[in-house]
């Protein structure tokens, strides 16, 4: 499963208010951590565009996202003294300090870029359903994200000796190339591969028993 790794600039909601389309998640779609510290920027100012001084965003992992900045026309720090290098400079103290007033503290920071951890939430921003389906021997779990209909996908359990691993896939039969060691951790990724806000909070639904299972 793949993710974009870019927010591009102009898609992101903006300072101005410039309209933005609701989210729905889909497979590959802009991470949520991503998303988030897009929206905090927009309040700052607007995205990068042609002819425009701006930011844009992109994933440092998981739990990271780097903000880079365009200002003066540049999208790299001026190498010499004067005007636009101290507008640069400016533009990135001030991007630097807003981030952290909405609690994305800095990771690492160069020139070019802010690199911010996004922390998960304290409760659950996600609800996963899942419930055992077809043959008990065949162990596969059905996953519903509650809100979401059209959206899920199956997860699998391979038996192993001496330890087995799970195994998802999305709406579309695509599988994920990771195998995973628990069904919680499993369900996560799915959530994540389709843009949903993380952590998640799965419910097992039906009454059919599942002793594979480690939610």
């Amino acid at each position: 499963m793949k993710t974009t790794e870019q927010l591009l600039p102009g898609t992101a909601g903006t300072a101005d208010r410039e309209p933005t389309e609701e989210f729905r998640p889909a497979p590959g779609a802009t991470p949520w951590h991503v998303r988030a510290v897009a929206e905090v920027m927009s309040r700052l100012c607007p995205p990068a565009a042609a002819g425009r001084d701006g930011w844009w965003v992109s994933t440092e992992g998981r739990d990271a996202v780097a903000v880079h900045r365009s200002a003066g026309g540049e999208f790299r720090r001026p190498e010499g003294p004067g005007t636009d290098r101290q507008r640069w400079d400016e533009a990135v103290r001030a991007d630097r300090a807003h981030l952290a007033a909405h609690k994305f503290p800095v990771l690492f920071a160069e020139d070019d870029r802010t690199v911010v951890h996004v922390p998960l939430p304290p409760k659950p921003q996600t609800t996963a359903s899942v419930r055992r389906v077809g043959h008990a021997a065949a162990l596969t779990t059905r996953i519903d994200f509650e809100g979401f209909p059209g959206i899920g996908g199956m997860l699998r359990y391979h038996p192993g000796d001496p330890i087995g691993f799970y195994e998802v896939a999305d709406h579309l039969h695509q599988v994920a190339p990771e195998r995973f060691e628990g069904g919680i951790e499993a369900v996560t990724m799915l959530a994540y591969h389709y843009g949903l806000p993380l952590p998640v909070r799965i419910i097992p639904r039906g009454s059919r028993t599942m002793p594979h299972m480690e939610f």
